[in-house]
């Protein structure tokens, strides 16, 4: 970080991120935090798909996928 770089962080999401990528070093990979980031999203994703909503006798129920479908296993 140089002398006249703000120590804090500023407001807003745009300006977040334009600070930190002036305050981001060279050598740092930018290619692997970008797959990092794509490994989170397949994470959270995979968890929003494991419970699956079931209409059963007029009632909404939300089932786990893994124990109502076997085959969904191989996934994890």
């Amino acid at each position: 970080m140089s002398e006249e770089t703000p120590l804090e962080m500023p407001k807003g999401m745009m300006a977040r991120a334009r600070w930190a990528a002036e305050n981001t070093p060279e050598s740092r990979n930018r290619a692997v935090d970008f797959y990092r980031a794509v490994a989170i999203m397949f994470v959270i994703l995979g968890h929003w798909l494991l419970v699956a909503p079931v209409v059963r006798d007029d009632r909404l129920e939300f089932t786990i996928l893994l124990a109502e479908q076997p085959w969904t296993q191989y996934a994890t």
